[in-house]
């Protein structure tokens, strides 16, 4: 589902499959679909790598990414970890960083219209400097698409999840309610134009 979302959105996620795991028996799984000719989580690179990590090709990326950070207050995300955050380097040797792993998202209860969007954070890959990693003009642009997505677009990802109808509904409606908080949101943090 938060897949779906972000591609509404515009912000990168993989495509997300649900699928059994060989040894692990007949249980569901959420697995995010390979999406590079390399890919890794951010905590790995500033652990095994840090020159990697400083480089201005990989902190371009990150900036690029910050798009996210509405992204992640929209769906009420709130697990922020740099493992969560994937580096893809493209056939062409340029870096791409997409956030996975939305399992402690959408959150908000049974009064979606009283939930407030709070930006509660990003992670330390965007956040340690956030004059460089955060790029004001990606988050404006993604706080445009999401607040420009119909109410009916939201509905029909719910839809077609796996949540049962009263889930679907619940989530729809906070997204929709949410949806028109996030100008001020942003705003507040200082990522917006």
């Amino acid at each position: 589902m938060a897949s779906d979302l972000a591609a509404l959105a515009g912000v990168r996620v993989p495509r997300v499959e649900l699928d059994t795991i060989k040894h692990k028996g007949n249980s569901l799984y959420a697995i995010s679909l390979v999406h590079g000719k390399d890919s890794t989580d951010l905590r790995f690179v500033r652990e095994k790598d840090a020159e990697q990590f400083k480089s201005g090709a990989v902190q371009d990326a990150v900036k690029r990414a910050s798009g996210l950070a509405a992204f992640y207050a929209w769906i009420g995300t709130s697990d922020f970890k740099d493992d969560h955050l994937v580096l893809d380097r493209e056939a062409d040797g340029t870096y791409r960083v997409a956030g996975v792993d939305f399992e402690h998202s959408f959150g908000w209860q049974d009064r979606p219209n009283g939930v407030q969007v709070i930006c509660t954070g990003i992670p330390p890959a965007m956040s340690e400097d956030q004059e460089k990693n955060i790029d004001k003009a990606r988050v404006s642009e993604v706080v445009a698409t999401i607040t420009a997505l119909s109410d009916e677009q939201m509905r029909q990802v719910m839809s077609a999840s796996l949540f049962p109808e009263d889930q679907s509904k619940r989530i729809a409606d906070g997204l929709i309610a949410r949806r028109g908080r996030l100008k001020a949101c942003m705003k507040a943090r200082g990522w917006l134009n």
